[in-house]
């Protein structure tokens, strides 16, 4: 979160941060699941979403790429 934060890149909202066993970040277009060993076992997030389809992330250029293009097209 440091890292992001002094990029700029805050999070909307943050779970679970106190207790520590599973901390959720949301950073609207993408959220973070931290766990620790034995909470992501016993949640087995992998079980659960081990077939649903796989999107690239775009890279920080990409994304600034595509942005102003866009402007560009008015």
């Amino acid at each position: 979160m440091e890292r992001l934060g002094s990029g700029g890149e805050r999070p909307g909202h943050v779970e679970g941060y106190s207790l520590g066993e599973w901390i959720l970040i949301d950073y609207s277009d993408l959220v973070v699941h931290v766990f620790t060993r034995e909470t992501r076992g016993y949640y087995s997030l992998e079980r659960l979403w081990g077939d649903a389809p796989r999107i690239p992330l775009a890279t920080r250029e990409s994304r600034k790429s595509k942005a102003s293009s866009a402007a560009r097209k008015g």
